[in-house]
Parts: structure tokens; sequence; C-alpha cells
């Protein structure tokens, strides 16, 4: 049946049934698939060698075609192939392979298969297809490359040689598949991007639980926690992870090689943010004691023999009393006083912050009951001699020995 096709609107794909054995260094024999792509207007042809069927090897074959090309067309007409079509009735919506039409997607190209066991919506590429296997693989076969890419070149060589720029339809040797390709089929076709994307995993459909962790290929990462309970998709790059939700992406994260979940604090609640911020001051003990040292030198000193004497054993006393001190910073000097009363006994397992909070409350009854209404530091009781006239020699005479 004659086909009409318009320039620049499609690029047929198929396998070709043959494949290329190619011995490897070790010995062992790997079979090659041969992929080929053609324009069905001009009939311009792109063939290359790939290591087997699973679809990140369709999609690198797709790139290095479009490569080849220097331009990309609305849709991409495809076969059944499991790795890019899931499942496919006859007079059924096909139902495509998630990981490839979300590459294809990246790519801005539209995705059609043909009916299955009707290949007649892409007679072009069947139609070429015989003819690489008739002209350019038979060739192929007989040479002997010295590895899989120099197989690859050298096919394209071929197909350049015995298609591209062979006489096209016995219209003469200036017709020829490349010149109207150039002529007129990449005119109509679009411009690639300066980057074209490489094939990426692609997880659709992940429901976000309650602790707001993901769990891609075995490691947790976290996402806002404003999508608990929504679907999102995740994209493996390289060494990076990507989380979208409708399309925009809403986290970032590198890939982990650890069982240790990744958690960035601005996906959290505020009180989980609060709480990680608290956690993270207090890692070491020079973080500890710089704390402490920020507060009171008496609180210094106490978390200096804790960690000198128990290590990081003694880190839940030395941040506990430290945030002690931090809520009550207007009465320090209570504090340094229930240090120094604690520190007095000679029995060290009394030094806990039971024995700190038993005698600050016993300090504070102590002022509640003077007639000042407030605790006498030494310092106070210094300034407060110096102050009354009755001992004003303290300040201007010295003090005879034994008076």
């Amino acid at each position: 049946m004659y086909q009409m096709h318009s320039y620049g609107e499609a690029v047929q794909l198929d396998l070709a049934g043959d494949t290329l054995k190619f011995i490897k260094p070790d010995g062992s024999v790997a079979k090659l698939y041969i992929l080929v792509m053609t324009w069905p207007a001009s009939y311009y042809t792109y063939a290359t060698l790939i290591p087997d069927m699973t679809t990140a090897s369709f999609c690198e074959g797709i790139v290095k075609g479009l490569q080849f090309f220097g331009c990309k067309p609305d849709y991409l007409i495809i076969d059944n192939a499991k790795a890019l079509v899931t499942k496919h009735h006859v007079g059924a919506d096909e139902i495509f392979n998630e990981q490839f039409s979300f590459f294809m997607r990246k790519l801005g190209i539209l995705i059609d298969a043909n009916n299955p066991r009707s290949p007649t919506s892409k007679s072009a590429v069947e139609r070429t297809v015989g003819i690489v296997c008739d002209r350019c693989l038979s060739r192929l076969k007989k040479e002997k490359c010295q590895n899989i890419e120099e197989y690859g070149l050298r096919l394209l060589s071929l197909v350049d040689q015995y298609i591209n720029k062979a006489p096209f339809r016995q219209r003469g040797s200036d017709t020829q598949r490349e010149t109207l390709f150039n002529q007129y089929e990449k005119l109509k076709a679009h411009p690639l991007p300066d980057i074209l994307p490489g094939f990426t995993k692609y997880y659709p459909g992940i429901k976000v639980p309650s602790n707001y962790l993901v769990n891609v290929e075995g490691h947790l990462y976290s996402v806002p926690y404003r999508f608990v309970g929504k679907q999102i998709d995740a994209e493996v790059c390289g060494s990076s992870i990507v989380f979208f939700h409708d399309t925009k992406v809403i986290a970032w994260h590198l890939k982990s090689i650890s069982d240790v979940p990744q958690i960035l604090p601005e996906h959290m609640p505020k009180d989980h943010a609060a709480l990680a911020k608290k956690r993270s001051m207090y890692n070491t003990e020079e973080s500890i004691l710089a704390e402490a040292k920020l507060q009171s030198l008496e609180l210094f000193r106490l978390c200096e023999i804790w960690l000198n004497r128990d290590g990081m054993q003694k880190k839940k006393a030395c941040i506990y009393s430290i945030n002690l001190y931090k809520r009550n910073y207007f009465n320090v000097s209570l504090l340094d006083e229930a240090v120094r009363r604690m520190r007095s006994s000679t029995d060290y397992r009394l030094w806990n912050t039971y024995t700190l909070r038993k005698i600050l409350s016993e300090i504070k009854d102590e002022v509640m009951s003077s007639d000042t209404g407030r605790f006498m530091t030494q310092e106070d009781i210094i300034e407060d001699v110096l102050s009354n006239p009755d001992y004003t020699y303290l300040r201007t005479v010295k003090p005879v020995k034994g008076e």
C-alpha cells in the first residue's frame, strides 16, 4: 500500500531480525543487535549496534541517532518490544514502559506504537532493515574489528555508503536519501537542544509515608513533609536522585552509599527541624564545652570534669545543665552556687542533674526566706561591705595585723 509521509514529522524505529556475533578478548561470544532509525519521507537511515534489548540500550541508541541526524521529529514510531511497550492489544491504546515514556518526554518527542503483528505504520523502516541486512550486515560479518565501538563505526560507514548516498528509487545518481534529507526533511524537523538527556532510571507513583522518607533502590531519602500521603516520581541521574510531583522538582539528593537516611532540614516540619538542630549542636566534647563556656565558667568546669572522667556517657548531663542555664539566664549566680555546692561533695555519685536540681531548689527557698529576697553571692557581700560607711577604712587604710 502506498503511503504519504510529511517531511520532518516522524522517525520510524525497528530492530533487525539478524544479529552480529562478536568475540570478546576473554574468548566469550557476545550477540549484538542492530537498531535502525529511518525518516519515512526521505528514507534517510541510521543504524547502530546495541548490546542487549533493555530500555537503557534502546534509549542510548536513540540519542546517538538524533545526534547523527542533527535534528528531532515530532514523534517516534516504534515496534512493540517489551523494553518499550508494556501492553498493547489490537485496537486498544498502548501502555508504554514508564522509563521509556519518561525518557521520551525529556527529549520532547511523542511516541506511537504500531499495531501488534501489523507493521504497516512503520513500513519505511521495515524495508530499510532488510536493506541494512542485505547490503551492510552481510559485509560487516566478513570483517574483523577490534572492539564493539569499531564495529559500530564500520556499520554506520556501510549504511552511509550503500544506503544514504546510494541512488534512491532509480531516480538517478544525483537523487540520494542524504540529499532529500538535507534539502527537505531536516528543514522541517526540530533543532536539537544543546545537551541531549541521557537515559536515567525512573520510578513513578511512589507514595510518601508519614515519616516523609522515600525508599529508592534500598536507600531512604527525605522529601518535603507536605507531600505525605501523595504520589511522587523519582529519577536516578548518575550520582543524584531527583523527586518530582506533577512534573515539578520537589527534592534533590546525592545518591546514598550507606544505610543512613538522607534527611534535609528544609524538608522537616518546624518541631522536627528544631529537634534535629538541637541534636546536631552537641555531637562532640568540644562543642559541649564551647557552649558551656558561653553560659558560665562554673558550668564549663563541671562539664569538663564530667567529660574527662566519663566521656560522652555524660553527654545528657552536660546538655541538661546547659539548657538549665539557658532557661534561667537571669539566675546564673544561683546556678553557679548550686554547681559549687554539688562539687563540694566528695561522693562523685552525687554529681548528677538530680542533685543539681535539688540544690538549686534549696537555694531558691533560702532566697525567698531572706530579708533581701535575693541570693547574696560572694561578689554581692564584698560590694555590700565596701559600700557601708562604717567600713570606709577598708578602702583607704591597710588594716593592722592583729586588730
